[in-house]
């Protein structure tokens, strides 16, 4: 009988120690991700995933991927997001194979990108909040037109 009583209070302590490490009790599934519209058979796909605005755009991300591009669409698995919360996924195609999303002289992208929600702003960089989705239990994919 002893033993039980201390059954409680040992798990609060193992949660306890797991939020002091930072470690999260979240629950979290893979998401597939299908990039289209892929036009140069040549060089990479780059993805970073957001769950903050105030580093949308940074690299300040949750996770992120690379593919080499060998067809017309690629796939891509996140496999450790955690459920309930809202991400922005943000991808472009390193044509070039240079590490980075090159631009013109005005800033603008002259690789092809393209955002979750498949959200483009005009001639601004898009919308945080438009670009955002919600990971939860029904989602298991998405697909992110690059433009």
């Amino acid at each position: 009988m002893q033993l039980f009583r201390q059954i409680p209070v040992f798990a609060c302590l193992v949660l306890v120690a797991n939020m002091a490490m930072g470690q999260s009790l979240d629950q979290v599934k893979p998401l597939r991700v299908k990039i289209s519209n892929i036009t140069t058979l040549q060089g990479q796909v780059m993805l970073a995933v957001y769950d903050k605005q105030e580093d949308f755009l940074t690299e300040k991300v949750v996770t992120s991927a690379m593919a080499p591009v060998k067809a017309n669409e690629v796939f891509m698995q996140l496999d450790s997001l955690a459920l309930q919360r809202p991400y922005v996924i943000s991808i472009y195609h390193d044509v070039n194979g240079n590490g980075k999303l090159d631009t013109n002289f005005m800033s603008i992208p002259t690789e092809p990108y393209g955002f979750s929600n498949n959200n483009l702003g005009l001639m601004a960089i898009p919308n945080y909040q438009k670009s955002s989705f919600l990971f939860d239990e029904q989602l298991d994919s998405l697909e992110i037109i690059l433009r």
